[in-house]
C-alpha cells in the first residue's frame, strides 16, 4: 500500500494539540468506518468484474469477504455511536473545531 506522505505531517499536528484519548478514539473510529466503506465498495466492483467474467468461485469468495468487511462496518458504526466527539470535548475544543470547519470549507469548490 502506498504511503501518504502527508501522514506524518497530520499526525505531528493533531499530536501538538494534545488531544484527549476520547477524541484519538473518535478520529481513528472515523478513519476506520472510512477504510471499511471503501474496501465495500472495491469489493462489489471485484465481484461485478468476476461475474463479468463468469468466474463464479471467485465471485462467491468476494461476496463472503465482502460480508465480513460489512459485518466490521457495522462494528464501527456501532462504536462511533459510543464515543461522540460533542459529549467529550470541552466548549473550548468545540469553538475551535467549528472555526476550523468553517475556515477549510470557505476555500474548497463546490
Amino acid at each position: 500500500m502506498p504511503r501518504d506522505p502527508g501522514a506524518d505531517c497530520r499526525k505531528k499536528g493533531i499530536l501538538r494539540r494534545k488531544p484527549s484519548q476520547d477524541l484519538i478514539d473518535v478520529f481513528n473510529v472515523g478513519a476506520a468506518t472510512k477504510a471499511e466503506t471503501y474496501e465495500i465498495c472495491e469489493y462489489e466492483s471485484l465481484i461485478d468484474m468476476a461475474r463479468e467474467m463468469n468466474h463464479k468461485k471467485v465471485a462467491q469468495l468476494l461476496r463472503q469477504t465482502m460480508k465480513e468487511e460489512k459485518a466490521t462496518l457495522k462494528k464501527m458504526e456501532a462504536f462511533s455511536e459510543k464515543v461522540k466527539p460533542n459529549q467529550i470535548m470541552s466548549k473550548e475544543q468545540r469553538a475551535v473545531l467549528q472555526s476550523n470547519g468553517k475556515s477549510s470549507r470557505r476555500g474548497r469548490a463546490a
